[in-house]
């Protein structure tokens, strides 16, 4: 019987078994590269994607509230068609008569909360301004307003005019509105006349805490996770966390006449450096800065030196962490206190 034999070189048979531990080790190295270059990419779309969706979230806040500011500060001073000099009011009332003359009181804050800085604004502006439904005699002392009640209580004030001349009351009751229908409020006292349907007009004035106005206001809230940040609010109510400063400046007129509007703007200050009703009726305009900082401690990839530079004296607000940032600032003329 005839055998055959096949000849192995020698070295060939380990190659065709498997890999040697020198191809394991490249092929680890290798895979371990493109893991990596994986998880660097994850990771930065995961930092974008946070940095994104904070900057977002910043807009859209400070977009709605730095509009809402602005609306309200237009507002400010309001006296209906006819000037502020032809609104009439019961000596008991000259203190709100006088607080609708000068329109905007401000003021800094108190904080609890190390390196940042708030403070208090106070509007006066409507809150709501409707027709009369019907007449309003001086024999009821009451008046029929059109629309819903939501915004108008007891202890509030309202302005029946029409463009010749007008009368500032005290709400002591409010009966609610029928859906599409008129609210019903009872005056504080009888009105010093008669008026007619010819004065069809009226708008209301919030008493928010015994003071005649829209107040907003910082407050400190205690976020998840435990951390104390500034609030900022409206009335009471809440409208957005994360405030690190609010400050407040005051443009005044420099050559201010008692019809208002004769004056040229002169330079921004702190509100707090005007602290009493004669400086604060020359105020024609009003800048608000309000600085933003995110929920996450790291928001950003390294800690980086901030700084913003807020009204009045121009000083900078500075931060050195990895917190996101942003200001927003509006300037406002007092429209109502220029013509």
């Amino acid at each position: 019987m005839k055998t055959e034999h096949i000849f192995v070189p020698y070295g060939k048979q380990g190659r065709e078994l498997g890999l040697s531990l020198v191809e394991i080790m490249i092929a680890l190295t290798i895979g371990l590269i493109m893991l990596g270059a994986i998880f660097h990419v994850y990771l930065s779309g995961r930092s974008s994607y946070r940095l994104n969706e904070e900057l977002a979230r910043f807009q859209e806040n400070g977009r709605v509230v730095m509009d809402m500011l602005e609306r309200d500060l237009r507002m400010a001073a309001y006296s209906g068609c006819p000037s502020f000099n032809r609104v009439r009011a019961a000596s008991t009332l000259n203190t709100v008569r006088e607080n609708l003359r000068i329109g905007v009181y401000a003021d800094q804050m108190p904080r609890t909360v190390i390196g940042t800085e708030a403070y208090s604004l106070r509007i006066v502006a409507p809150v709501l301004e409707t027709g009369i439904a019907g007449d309003v005699l001086a024999s009821a002392a009451s008046a029929s307003l059109a629309g819903e009640s939501d915004n108008v209580r007891a202890g509030d004030y309202v302005v029946i005019h029409d463009c010749d001349e007008g009368e500032l009351f005290s709400i002591s009751a409010v009966a609610a509105a029928a859906a599409g229908g008129s609210m019903d409020l009872t005056l504080d006292r009888n009105p010093s006349r008669d008026f007619s349907s010819t004065l069809g007009r009226a708008f209301v004035l919030p008493n928010h805490g015994g003071s005649v106005g829209i107040l907003y206001d910082i407050v400190d809230v205690t976020v998840p996770g435990g951390e104390t940040v500034g609030a900022l609010r409206r009335n009471g109510e809440e409208l957005l966390t994360g405030v690190e400063a609010f400050r407040i400046c005051l443009g005044q007129g420099n050559a201010y006449t008692a019809e208002y509007g004769k004056s040229e703007l002169g330079d921004y200050v702190r509100a707090e450096t005007i602290s009493d009703d004669a400086e604060r009726a020359k105020v024609i305009a009003v800048q608000v800065d309000l600085l933003l900082a995110s929920s996450s401690a790291i928001a950003l990839e390294k800690a980086e030196a901030q700084s913003f530079s807020l009204c009045g004296d121009r000083t900078d607000f500075t931060k050195t962490d990895r917190r996101l940032r942003k200001l927003f600032s509006t300037t406002v003329n007092l429209r109502n206190k220029l013509r």
